[in-house]
């Protein structure tokens, strides 16, 4: 830049950043960054000095008066912030006061008015997470006029971003999946409607295309497969039966790989990377002998995949992950115009790699759109499905600037559940520190220990807890009732008793029938805890709470392999499995009753016992 154009240009600067601060709105990171930035090109006031340049004194006056504009940008963007929310919590106050028939709380209202480029909402468990969310629409569309169909509210599945739909109920706001809006994005792009892949087909195709694959002549598949097995090749067609555990974790395997694009090349590059070097003893052989499964399983997963995307190609199909991947290149490379100016996402724990490309493309060819983000990462429990808890964790570092939102009152339970669980959880270092607490005048949630468990039966204790609920906690034909067990294999883990306990089987799923004293019916429903997330009841029972393959924590050992594909963020033992256990933990409003074998109890019951019973106590 000439030094005679100095003057003017820092003159310039100066106005611009004068007037953010006058500004009656949220003054973001974007708003202010142009400016800054234009301001960092020039030179400071005293650059004629260290430079040894001749610049003139209005020049240097003008610099410096720039500078001095930069520092109260910088030091004032804060308080213009807290000032804009404080008053902006009054002027909204009647919104906030109706939002769908209810009424927001002081950090729901704070979370809403919070209008950085990116927004993270920390929030606990029973804590109206969907209502902050409706409220942050609402607001949009009434206060601050954003066009509807600029935001666009995102769940995780069909059934939640439905309900996010009637809860909203505004005209031209259309919450979706990810999955549904990647295939809006791609109809949109090819002007045409892909048949979608049935993805409950993928075990049958997979048996069909490996026994075809076994039963060709001199099929060196064929052999590599028995060696993978542990069979004796003899020349014959390996039978779904013996191919099952392949085809299992072929079939959790395939999608994740899917969402890296298909690329088995760099996962067998990652998979060289990290070859273990031959050691003495039997743990170094143990490494080596994983190591070659592995390679042997990604060859072996090599041509099914080309298969799986040959049956693709010739049917006309496109699976959830091509959705995804698909829109994420539309968008990059300008395909299709993203109007959008707030993307709205719940469970953002949840949220995986491909999914993140997604919002990184929408952000990159629009840095004007807002994320909004509603999250828990204590219920982060969907790795094996490709979820990231890395990117909650270190949030910042994916998308930007941050402003960070805690929801810490929690209406579905109360002490001493809230600390206990609390206890429980952050026992993990990798866990965002959250002050949960109920409202004043809450009534107690209380937990127990029962050790009435066996081995293969829960029955006994089962009954033991309805009985001592029905007598001590005024349970009733009309109190929700919930059963989890870590797999649905726990649901067999009940016997009938004829006249008191009887397992059913309903449209919503599983359960059982149990006759009251008073001889009414009381409905229990059975759920995993993974389907758990996000219900509520009065009373729980979690069965199974033993360690072992199918307890808590489930002790499967993870294929190596998988390694490869799921996310390394959380190093702690048994994280993931602790987050399960807090989730069925706390559904319950009143008490949750854990059932253990006293001979096999998981050590999650232990640290249990031992929050509900202190040291010194």
């Amino acid at each position: 830049m000439k030094t005679s154009t100095l003057p003017t240009a820092a003159r310039r600067i100066t106005t611009r950043l004068t007037s953010l601060l006058e500004r009656q709105e949220y003054l973001n990171h974007s708003q202010v960054e142009p400016t800054m930035s234009e301001a960092r090109k020039l030179p400071a006031a005293n650059w004629r000095r260290r430079a040894g340049y001749a610049v003139s004194p209005r020049a240097i006056i003008a610099l410096a008066g720039m500078h001095r504009a930069v520092r109260r940008v910088r030091r004032g963007r804060a308080g213009h912030n807290r000032r804009f929310v404080a008053g902006e919590l009054g002027r909204q106050r009647h919104l906030f006061d109706d939002i769908g028939g209810r009424s927001l709380e002081p950090q729901q209202r704070r979370a809403v008015v919070t209008d950085e480029d990116n927004t993270l909402v920390v929030a606990g468990a029973g804590s109206g997470k969907t209502l902050t969310i409706v409220g942050k629409v609402h607001y949009l569309v009434k206060a601050r006029h954003v066009a509807p169909e600029a935001i666009l509210p995102i769940s995780f599945t069909a059934a939640s971003a439905e309900s996010l739909r009637q809860r909203i109920a505004m005209p031209g706001i259309r919450p979706m999946t990810f999955h549904a809006f990647g295939l809006s994005v791609v109809q949109a792009t090819e002007q045409r409607h892909p048949r979608i892949f049935d993805d409950s087909q993928l075990p049958e195709l997979l048996a069909g295309w490996v026994r075809f694959l076994t039963t060709r002549a001199n099929s060196t598949y064929r052999d590599l497969l028995a060696d993978y097995l542990h069979l004796r090749s003899n020349g014959q067609a390996i039978d779904r039966e013996q191919a099952a555990p392949f085809l299992s974790l072929c079939a959790s395997v395939l999608p994740l790989v899917r969402a890296r694009d298909g690329d088995v090349a760099s996962i067998r590059q990652l998979h060289r990377q990290a070859r273990p070097r031959r050691q003495a003893g039997s743990k170094g052989r143990t490494s080596q002998a994983l190591h070659r499964r592995t390679d042997q399983f990604l060859m072996l997963l090599t041509p099914l995949l080309s298969l799986y995307e040959r049956h693709l190609r010739r049917n006309g199909l496109i699976d959830f992950h091509e959705m995804i991947n698909r829109a994420t290149a539309y968008i990059a490379d300008g395909r299709y115009r993203c109007e959008l100016e707030h993307v709205i996402i719940d469970e953002f724990q949840d949220l995986s790699p491909d999914r993140y490309r997604l919002l990184r493309a929408i952000r990159q060819q629009r840095p004007s759109v807002k994320f909004f983000c509603v999250g828990d990462d204590w219920q982060s429990i969907y790795r094996f499905a490709g979820s990231d808890i890395g990117l909650f964790r270190d949030f910042s570092y994916h998308f930007g600037a941050t402003a960070v939102v805690h929801i810490d009152t929690t209406y579905r339970f109360g002490q001493p559940m809230i600390g206990i669980s609390s206890d429980f959880i952050t026992r993990s270092p990798n866990q965002t520190p959250k002050q949960l607490k109920a409202p004043a005048g809450r009534p107690p949630t209380t937990c127990s220990v029962s050790r009435l468990g066996t081995k293969r039966d829960d029955t006994t204790a089962l009954l033991a807890a309805l009985e001592t609920l029905e007598s001590a906690q005024d349970m009733t034909a009309a109190s929700e009732v919930y059963i989890i067990g870590r797999f649905n294999f726990d649901y067999q883990r009940i016997s009938e008793v004829p006249g008191k306990l009887t397992p059913v089987q309903r449209p919503d799923g599983p359960g059982f029938d149990y006759q009251l004293a008073t001889g009414s019916s009381l409905r229990l429903s059975f759920v995993t805890a993974h389907r758990a997330k996000g219900l509520e009841a009065d009373f729980c029972i979690i069965l199974n709470c033993n360690r072992g393959r199918h307890g808590f924590p489930a002790s499967q050992p993870e294929e190596p392999v998988l390694s490869l594909l799921l996310s390394s963020a959380d190093d702690f033992e048994h994280g993931e499995e602790r987050r399960l256990f807090y989730v069925a933990m706390t559904r319950a409003r009143h008490h949750t009753v854990f059932i253990c074998d006293p001979e096999r109890a998981s050590p999650f019951i232990s640290e249990i016992e031992g929050l509900l019973s202190p040291p010194g106590k």
